[in-house]
């Protein structure tokens, strides 16, 4: 793992779905998907990954919202306060 350029942060034995969950940051995503590749290529080794976000990437990501054009099947209004008037 630190050969490419990845850190154990905590790892954890479970119950129920899974056996294990592994903590890990990466320098590289592309790094980490790699690591994933080869555990799993010999077929004995299942594995999920859940990129966990920062509050800032969070921010980054919401502040977008406004030029977003969608609401939901039903609704009126589309991320504003504002919705349409009545027929």
């Amino acid at each position: 793992m630190s050969s490419l350029g990845g850190k154990l942060i905590e790892y954890s034995f479970c119950t129920g779905e899974y056996g294990l969950i592994i903590l890990t940051e990466w320098e590289d995503e592309s790094k980490a998907l790699t690591l994933q590749l080869v555990a799993g290529s010999a077929g004995s080794v299942s594995s999920q990954t859940i990129r966990l976000l920062s509050p800032a990437e969070m921010d980054e990501s919401r502040a977008h919202m406004s030029s977003v054009k969608w609401s939901a099947p039903g609704k009126y209004k589309a991320f504003s306060n504002t919705a349409l008037p009545q027929a």
